[in-house]
């Protein structure tokens, strides 16, 4: 089975900063993973649907879960907030943003250095 059939998903792994750029140039660094029967566009879809669902389920249960640490009057509860607002994904599967798609992610990874160094104060 293909994974790449659409041409949506073509581009967003293609535009994506890890599964686009590293593994096409960097193959070997890679290749210890395996994701299944396929081949080398399989294997990199499949990276890019994993990396987008746990990225999902991390800030949704950051976002989630602030609230009730600003209820407890947890120190932390403004950077979990942060983080997760960070990290949501949604801003690249707009049609029009695919081709932006490694700027966001170097955006958010300055940002969250940002929140860090906040943080950590």
């Amino acid at each position: 089975m293909q994974l790449l059939d659409s041409p949506w998903l073509r581009r967003q792994v293609d535009q994506h900063l890890v599964t686009g750029l590293l593994m096409r140039r960097r193959p070997r660094l890679f290749s210890w993973m395996y994701l299944g029967p396929g081949g080398e566009d399989d294997r990199r879809a499949s990276l890019w649907i994993m990396t987008k669902s746990v990225g999902l389920m991390l800030s949704s249960l950051a976002v989630v879960l602030s609230p009730f640490l600003f209820l407890m009057g947890d120190p932390d509860a403004p950077v979990a907030l942060t983080f997760g607002l960070i990290w949501l994904p949604g801003v690249e599967f707009l049609p029009g943003m695919f081709h932006y798609q490694k700027i966001v992610t170097l955006l958010r990874c300055l940002a969250s250095v940002g929140a860090w160094a906040v943080w950590f104060r």
